[in-house]
């Protein structure tokens, strides 16, 4: 019964046992709902990688590389920053409205991509 609503239903379930006046037998699902109407929980999906940035660290360690930049390199045109994304230019939606009557059907999705690098440096130079 562990889920999204995590293990409350069990809880939940064996505390109506041990009471013993009545019993008490719901779904999963009625535990689930119950639960997230009780929370104001949603469902979503994860974006991003905001959490798993240590910002703390970055703040330590920017007098170093700027002190390393000074030291050995000629100037800032000689610091580059690249990065690679990819680019899922026939990629349809995971998620979509539907009306009651109507039925989504699963399928593969395209994995058609295009990898690209954009790449910069610390100088103002364009070439």
């Amino acid at each position: 019964m562990q889920s999204a609503c995590g293990t409350q239903g069990e809880t939940i379930s064996e505390t109506s046992s041990k009471i013993k006046e009545y019993h008490f037998n719901a779904s999963h699902g009625w535990y689930c709902r119950a639960v997230n109407k009780r929370f104001n929980l949603r469902f979503g999906k994860l974006h991003g990688e905001a959490e798993s940035a240590d910002f703390q660290g970055a703040e330590k360690f920017i007098p170093e590389v700027t002190k390393f930049i000074v030291d050995y390199f000629d100037g800032p045109e000689f610091v580059y920053n690249a990065d690679e994304f990819g680019l899922n230019y026939k990629k349809v939606p995971t998620s979509s409205l539907q009306l009651p009557d109507n039925k989504m059907r699963g399928f593969k999705p395209n994995k058609i991509r295009v990898t690209g690098m954009v790449c910069g440096n610390l100088g103002n130079e364009r070439g």
